[in-house]
């Protein structure tokens, strides 16, 4: 949490609330993965999760050319 508050200049609440939402976000998304799981089984949940992890990265491939943080 020392880098993240570092590197962005935040306060002790605001880190602390990106670490909340972190948490919240695996809360709200474990129960529709366990369901999705169960329906399709394990090999094809990878598969699944893998391709959505792809698409949530594309629009932003070109990105690390143009980088702030240098």
């Amino acid at each position: 949490m020392g880098k993240l508050k570092q590197t962005f200049a935040l306060g002790y609440g605001q880190a602390m609330l990106v670490t909340a939402a972190w948490f919240l976000a695996y809360l709200v998304f474990s129960v529709p993965s366990g369901k999705l799981i169960e329906w399709v089984g394990y090999k094809k949940t990878m598969i699944i999760s893998l391709f959505i992890m792809v698409l949530a990265r594309w629009p932003l491939f070109p990105r690390p050319t143009r980088s702030a943080f240098r």
